[in-house]
């Protein structure tokens, strides 16, 4: 766990920033789409890269053309086509619900996700940190998760390489190992495998339908369609 200058100076803009940030999404969104049977966190949104090799249930789901009156779904606010705010909103428990909006910070795309407090007071609780390269590619998630102790965060770092506009490599580090992702293609561009180092062992992992999940779900960096 840990606190420093960037999350200080997160907490200082943004810790109780939740109500005038609303009333801004209010008053520039243009629409609103629907989204259910996700586990991830941000749903359709989730930018983790390497998640779906190790998680059956990451990147599941579809849009609805409403909200859903008996299962859980996310909210998604737009400006014209630009996601501005994230709603998720639980059937079983209002616990569970939160909002991320969605700022720009020192270049970089911020999510912020709020809900009440231990008071009932919307504070901020965790926050992502996306940066892009030129080609608007990812190239690197940090999570901040909050501790609920002080300020104090743990940190999920991600960082991701390119080449030609495909993966090649993604090093995930949590604070207390890493893990290693080298991905290769065939020469028709199609992803042919995935490998995992966590330090220990190295793991092929099982790519079946993979990138075509991934490429469902906006990620375009897993190569071509496998040609058949």
């Amino acid at each position: 766990m840990f606190k420093n200058e960037f999350t200080n100076k997160i907490n200082e803009e943004y810790k109780s920033a939740y109500h005038s940030l609303n009333k801004r999404c209010k008053e520039c969104v243009t629409g609103k789409k629907y989204f259910t049977g996700s586990y991830d966190e941000l749903g359709y949104y989730q930018p983790d890269l390497t998640d779906i090799f190790k998680d059956e249930k990451s990147r599941q789901g579809r849009f609805m053309e409403a909200p859903s009156a008996k299962r859980s779904y996310f909210e998604y606010w737009y400006k014209g086509d630009e996601l501005i705010k994230i709603k998720f909103i639980s059937n079983k428990n209002d616990d569970e619900c939160y909002d991320v909006i969605i700022e720009n910070f020192n270049r970089d795309r911020v999510y912020l996700f709020y809900k009440p407090d231990y008071d009932g007071i919307v504070s901020l609780s965790h926050f992502y940190v996306l940066k892009y390269n030129e080609s608007s590619e990812l190239i690197s998630l940090n999570k901040y998760i909050d501790k609920e102790i002080d300020g104090k965060y743990d940190l999920i770092c991600s960082e991701y390489f390119y080449s030609c506009g495909r993966l090649v490599k993604a090093v995930v580090c949590d604070g207390f190992r890493e893990e290693i992702f080298d991905f290769f293609y065939g020469n028709s561009g199609q992803l042919m495998g995935v490998t995992l180092n966590d330090g220990r062992h190295r793991y092929d992992l099982n790519i079946e339908g993979k990138a075509e999940k991934m490429r469902e779900f906006g990620a375009e960096c897993f190569g071509d369609k496998e040609i058949i």
